[in-house]
């Protein structure tokens, strides 16, 4: 699954930086883009190969509504013809996904990066994905130790 987060930025001096979707904020904001592939698979998703995403690329949207009557819109690059319960799943990926940029962000900070080089942004965001995929591993251990311990 690719996915994508947005860094807020205040100038427009750093690359890449542009007027576009921010879902953190829940609007069009200045900010650079992050796209990662992140292998979503048992509820623990880990962002790997961070790229600096370049405004102008095309997308196709899709929206909906959710059980609390919240409307959604998701963009994909999936061929037209796509069938929709694979949109569908697909979609579901990307909100885990979603959920875990968020978490990584409240813990981690990847936006507190005050350089502008692609190089530099490219290494920061490498380096809080590692802290956050060993952070998971960690969680995820004790969580099974606790649950293991519950059995006895």
């Amino acid at each position: 699954m690719f996915d994508d987060t947005g860094l807020p930025k205040t100038g427009t001096h750093s690359v890449g930086v542009a007027p576009q979707h921010a879902s953190m904020l829940g609007k069009r904001s200045n900010c650079q883009t992050l796209v990662s592939l992140a292998p979503a698979r048992d509820e623990v998703p880990v962002a790997v190969g961070p790229r600096l995403f370049l405004p102008g690329e095309e997308a196709w949207l899709i929206g909906g509504w959710r059980s609390s009557d919240e409307r959604r819109y998701d963009l994909s690059n999936l061929p037209a013809g796509t069938d929709i319960l694979m949109l569908a799943a697909c979609i579901k990926a990307g909100w885990v996904c979603e959920q875990a940029h968020r978490q990584m962000k409240e813990k981690l900070g990847p936006d507190h990066l005050e350089g502008r080089s692609r190089r530099g942004l490219h290494r920061h965001a490498l380096m809080i994905m590692i802290a956050c995929a060993l952070q998971r591993l960690t969680e995820a251990q004790q969580e099974k130790e606790s649950r293991t311990a519950r059995r006895q």
